[in-house]
C-alpha cells in the first residue's frame, strides 16, 4: 500500500511542478508584454 501511496504523491507534486512552471512561464511573457509596451 506505501509505493501505491508514495507513487500518488510523487505524480502530484510533479504536476504542480509542471503548473508552476506554466504559470512563471506566462507571468514572464506577459511582463515582456508590459515592458515593449510601456517602454
Amino acid at each position: 500500500m506505501a509505493p501505491v501511496i508514495l507513487c500518488l504523491s510523487t505524480g502530484i507534486a510533479a504536476g504542480h511542478v509542471r503548473i508552476a512552471e506554466q504559470s512563471a512561464r506566462r507571468v514572464a511573457i506577459e511582463h515582456q508584454n508590459y515592458v515593449a509596451k510601456v517602454g
